[in-house]
């Protein structure tokens, strides 16, 4: 994490530099001073959060929910943002934006669904992780299958 961390400040220094932003000569010279000392970090390898939940076992696969919820949220792409498009032609056009779409009662319960399996899965991993081996029973345990047997109901 350090060596991805400095790797990336490396990164923008030099785009600071290739960009040739007008800065203090104080702050020029630190950064200078940190671009030197920070050499060795030039190669390193970045982590990626895929692979680091592919290496970390089963709570890895909570990669995947973020991922699906960064897609439509976090990150501004044509999926993301094409609900504000007001579209009369079809797919391709643009007639404007709607600053208040609607959401549909199953993107609703998507959302909630979503938010309540990765909360019950922190909750559940961050016991296992600080108890280790043996952790002990507690109420979130019994909340799991409710959880599920309740998105099976709701799905039929």
């Amino acid at each position: 994490m350090l060596h991805d961390t400095m790797r990336h400040r490396r990164m923008r220094g030099q785009s600071l530099f290739s960009a040739r932003v007008p800065m203090p000569s104080e702050a020029e010279e630190r950064l200078r001073e940190f671009m030197r000392k920070s050499e060795s970090f030039a190669k390193s390898k970045s982590l990626s959060a895929g692979d680091v939940a592919k290496a970390v076992g089963d709570i890895g696969k909570l990669h995947v929910l973020y991922s699906v919820l960064s897609a439509d949220a976090v990150h501004p792409s044509v999926d993301a943002l094409s609900r504000y498009v007001i579209s009369e032609e079809g797919e391709l056009s643009f007639d404007g934006i709607d600053f208040d779409p609607a959401f549909s009662e199953s993107e609703v319960l998507e959302t909630i669904e979503m938010l309540c399996t990765s909360a019950l899965s922190c909750a559940v991993y961050t016991r296992d992780i600080v108890f280790g081996e043996k952790p002990p029973r507690i109420a979130i345990d019994d909340l799991g299958p409710a959880h599920l047997a309740l998105l099976e109901e709701t799905r039929h």
